[in-house]
């Protein structure tokens, strides 16, 4: 518990703090723990900005990978596998092209211009 206080507020404000919950809720519902966890990941919060980044969604992705604390297993109550005819995975579509759909010259030219006039300038690389 000790450690927790580091993250409480200082001086008159951690003594309201702490007399607005009784000890015995404050250790019943883990108070303090909650709230250094709760400030924690709030300064801990991840650098998103209005437009996406995907160099800065692979480093989040990759830090909470390393960091080793992301669920295993569904919330309690699901399913953890799902058997019915509805269910597929990849392997049942292997080497079967008959849900590829092959983009036609003019399909592939309206999504160029599309493309174009979305980003304002022809500079791009073309779809092939």
């Amino acid at each position: 518990m000790a450690a927790s206080f580091a993250l409480q507020p200082s001086g008159d404000a951690a003594e309201a703090w702490r007399s607005y919950h009784s000890i015995g809720l404050r250790e019943r519902y883990r108070v303090d723990e909650t709230r250094a966890t709760l400030l924690q990941q709030a300064q801990a919060a991840p650098d998103i900005g209005y437009t996406p980044d995907l160099s800065k969604h692979h480093e989040r992705a990759s830090t909470r990978l390393r960091s080793g604390n992301l669920e295993k297993d569904v919330p309690c109550g699901w399913p953890k596998y799902l058997k019915s005819p509805l269910v597929w995975t990849g392997t049942d579509f292997e080497n079967d092209g008959s849900y590829v759909h092959h983009l036609s010259e003019e399909e592939k030219a309206d999504i160029n211009d599309a493309l174009e006039y979305f980003n304002g300038t022809a500079s791009h690389s073309r779809l092939s």
